[in-house]
């Protein structure tokens, strides 16, 4: 199909409605294409069309950049917008500038809008290829989905069905103008490598070979489907905890790669990073076919993993405690950071009561080791590590129980035990969006 405004707009007409239609405008050619296809039938758009453009700052020309699309956007009478970027260290400048890119654009997006990229056939064949290259399964090589849930709202790639070509050819006709960035020369990115000195000689071959890699991550988009089909209904029946933990001898009854495809499935849910190949072999061999104890972990990039009492579980790294006491204020919480926010508060069934001589000193500590406890309607103190054993506490999470000493006095252990010696009504030990404990 030739590309033109009608066949883009057709091509958006079972879209759901947004709030805005926000156009990624970086200055190049095939976003000044969306731009001013986009800007020719905006009449009969479902939502007003917006102009964002990310300055990066990597190169002297991008403040030039920004202006020429501010400029665009003023002649063609569209709202603009400019956000700029700050990219963080470590690994290619290209992979850093993406993910600058996305991690802003889902923090500026309005609920409801859908940004829309300029990525289109080209795109997609050179993400197939680059993906099929770093060894990914099915989700990897379905590449770039057209539209996908983004933030609060969606993500839209409308120009998927055309090639570069194409669009160059309507960009010549319209006249249009745009700028060239010297960096997407630079063979040192794999994807102007692959652009550059591969793809010229697979065309010289296979002319098509744009829509026949397309069309492969299109079938693999499929089969990715099925996938997270048959692994969430096998998740349903091996998940516990409220979906935090997954049920050990039921993971190991299922095959090879039903349990392998649940876990990468479990994992992207919860936003933890997958493992490599090479991990996940590792995590079946010595957490799921072996039981190492719940102190032992499997670690990769962004992950942890432990088994403990039949139950495998997978999550962030969480940090270590304060060193230190922390000071409370009554009635005031603390934030913990990824351990969540602690605080003494007024709470008339609160098991907490206060001292005759009233709060003095209200302190957090974390276990050092030789703690004891009374608990409450209990005979005698005990080691506070015995009780957190018999609780089935968590291993990695007895030495980040937040424990309250009230005027130096152990009072209580976060939400799990209360010292007989405090016990009363009146105030509670809050403890908000910890990990869990149990």
């Amino acid at each position: 199909m030739e590309f033109s405004p009608q066949a883009l707009l057709d091509g958006m007409d079972a879209w759901p409605r947004p709030a805005r239609l926000v156009a990624l405008v970086s200055g190049g050619r095939d976003s000044t294409v969306l731009l001013h296809a986009l800007a020719q039938v905006r009449d009969s758009l479902s939502a007003p069309l917006h102009v964002l453009h990310f300055d990066h700052g990597l190169s002297s020309e991008a403040g030039a950049w920004r202006e020429q699309v501010r400029d665009g956007a003023a002649r063609l009478g569209l709202p603009f917008h400019a956000e700029h970027l700050a990219l963080g260290a470590g690994g290619a400048v290209e992979t850093r500038a993406r993910s600058a890119r996305y991690r802003r654009l889902a923090e500026w997006m309005h609920p409801g809008d859908c940004c829309l990229s300029a990525h289109h056939l080209d795109d997609q064949a050179e993400t197939f290829l680059l993906q099929a290259l770093r060894g990914a399964g099915v989700a990897g090589l379905a590449a770039m989905p057209e539209l996908a849930r983004f933030g609060e709202g969606w993500l839209g790639r409308p120009l998927l069905r055309w090639t570069r070509a194409e669009l160059g050819t309507w960009a010549q006709a319209q006249h249009l103008h745009w700028v060239e960035d010297p960096g997407n020369r630079e063979l040192a990115a794999p994807r102007n490598w692959l652009r550059h000195r591969v793809w010229p000689l697979l065309t010289e071959r296979w002319p098509a070979a744009a829509r026949t890699l397309a069309r492969s991550a299109d079938l693999a988009a499929e089969a990715d489907a099925l996938v997270r089909e048959v692994a969430s209904g096998d998740l349903e029946g091996v998940q516990a905890g409220g979906g935090d933990r997954l049920r050990v001898p039921d993971l190991v009854a299922l095959s090879g790669p039903r349990r392998r495809s649940l876990l990468r499935f479990w994992l992207r849910a919860r936003g933890v990073p997958l493992p490599s190949a090479a991990k996940m072999a590792e995590l079946e061999a010595s957490l799921l076919f072996a039981d190492p104890g719940g102190r032992a972990a499997l670690r990769w990039p962004g992950a942890e993993a432990h088994r403990y009492r039949g139950m495998l579980h997978v999550f962030q790294p969480l940090p270590e405690p304060p060193a230190g006491s922390i000071t409370l204020t009554p009635c005031r919480l603390r934030d913990l950071g990824a351990l969540g926010r602690v605080g003494l508060v007024a709470s008339p069934g609160g098991p907490l009561a206060s001292p005759p001589a009233g709060f003095a000193t209200v302190e957090i500590r974390f276990r050092h080791g030789g703690e004891r406890l009374r608990p409450s309607g209990a005979a005698h103190r005990r080691p506070l590590k015995k009780l957190l054993q018999e609780a089935a506490v968590l291993p990695w999470m007895r030495g980040r129980l937040p424990l309250l000493y009230l005027n130096g006095e152990l009072a209580a252990v976060g939400d799990l035990f209360v010292a007989e010696s405090a016990a009363g009504k009146g105030w509670s030990l809050v403890w908000e969006n910890a990990p869990p404990v149990l």
